[in-house]
């Protein structure tokens, strides 16, 4: 989350301050940090209404405070725009979301439908949804998370393979 809050900070910097005030809040207060985020996020896309990550961001920030159909709003948003990236990213969440909310059946599908044939245009993404969807194990995609970009693959493996575990 921090990661991602120091990204979104580089993608839009007329926030950064507001964004680092936030990382001094104290890491034992998650609820206050999420709230916090929730308004620089909701600020931010009021000025720039095409900050896409702040969307994806905003969208997790909901997910996490489990306002399901907030952040379902907010990573449906990410498709309006042509960023491959978040568009992905939004897609997995969107499929967490929609597990959480006991529609495994419909998120399965959905997730399926986006992520075939794309395998190529963004590899990493799509050993997650793969991982997700259960056609490879938490070994193969552990394994999967060695190579370029290694730091950051291993925390989202850790990310996934958590999240997938509480549902």
């Amino acid at each position: 989350f921090l990661a991602d809050r120091e990204r979104a900070a580089e993608v839009s910097p007329h926030d950064e301050a507001q964004l680092k005030e936030a990382s001094r809040l104290s890491y034992t207060q998650p609820t206050q940090i999420a709230r916090h985020m929730l308004l620089i996020y909701s600020r931010a896309i009021r000025e720039d209404t095409n900050f896409v990550w702040g969307y994806y961001h905003r969208g997790v920030l909901r997910y996490l405070a489990n306002d399901s159909d907030g952040a379902l709003a907010d990573l449906r948003q990410c498709f309006t725009f042509p960023d491959s990236h978040v568009q992905d990213y939004a897609a997995l969440h969107i499929w967490l979301v929609r597990s959480q909310r006991g529609e495994a059946a419909e998120a399965d599908a959905e997730l399926s439908t986006y992520f075939r044939g794309r395998e190529n245009q963004n590899p990493w993404e799509a050993q997650i949804a793969r991982f997700l969807l259960g056609q490879i194990t938490e070994e193969q995609f552990s394994s999967a998370a060695a190579g370029d970009d290694a730091e950051r693959k291993r925390s989202q493996f850790y990310y996934y393979s958590a999240m997938k575990k509480l549902l």
